[in-house]
């Protein structure tokens, strides 16, 4: 067979390989242990105290807090909801306990807040231990199923909370977003 030949098959053997490798890649990086967003902390927002939050990645918002609040809409309930943090200097320098104005002075802030409406709230708890049930052999009456969150967000005040796809939820997370004074997008950040 001459050189020009055997070209073709050579790279198909040489894209082979690239694909598998990759998909080797992929494979490990999603079995091997290490961090991942379900297994890290989260950051959180207490609308009772004003201050920001480190809790464990699996606990659904709203949790409890310093006090209760009157989420408009949804009526009174927990206060600690999901904090989106973005920060534009060293996310290292943000810690639980701050508030919005000691977040500013480390060059953050929080974009946004989420949370899941109280009836979502009530079927993804049901959802969860469904799930542990089935996990130790009881599946329940409805193997396992919890139906579909619905997320409600909010700017930073908590006075007005709208779906997570509507368009005053699009405004409030571009406004979050803005450039930083360099121009550079905004780091979303997770506790360290």
């Amino acid at each position: 067979m001459p050189d020009d030949e055997r070209k073709p098959e050579l790279l198909k053997l040489v894209a082979g390989v690239a694909i598998t490798l990759v998909a080797l890649a992929v494979i490990l990086y999603q079995v091997l242990p290490g961090s991942s967003p379900l297994t890290q902390d989260k950051w959180m927002f207490d609308l009772a105290s004003g201050k920001l939050v480190r809790a464990p990645a699996s606990e659904i918002a709203p949790i409890d807090g310093d006090g209760t609040f009157d989420y408009p809409g949804l009526g009174p309930g927990p206060s600690v909801v999901d904090a989106s943090v973005f920060t534009c200097g060293d996310p290292a320098d943000i810690r639980a306990g701050m508030t919005a104005a000691e977040l500013e002075a480390v060059g953050a802030r929080i974009g946004f807040l989420t949370r899941l409406t109280p009836q979502s709230k009530r079927a993804m708890e049901a959802a969860m231990r469904a799930s542990d049930a089935q996990r130790d052999g009881d599946a329940g009456p409805d193997g396992g199923t919890g139906g579909t969150a619905t997320t409600v967000l909010s700017a930073l005040d908590g006075r007005r909370w709208v779906g997570e796809l509507s368009p005053p939820a699009m405004q409030i997370r571009a406004a979050a977003s803005q450039p930083c004074g360099d121009e550079s997008p905004p780091k979303l950040t997770r506790p360290s």
